[in-house]
């Protein structure tokens, strides 16, 4: 029973990470824009 929790909590865990990573690249992006059209 245990290792059936803990692997969906990874999983849960890894989902949470990609979701993260792809906010910080939108953020990158925003930044990148900002600075190119301030020059």
């Amino acid at each position: 029973m245990k290792k059936v929790e803990s692997s969906s909590l990874v999983l849960e865990n890894e989902q949470q990470l990609q979701q993260y990573e792809k906010c910080l690249d939108k953020i990158a992006n925003h930044v990148v824009q900002a600075l190119l059209a301030k020059r």
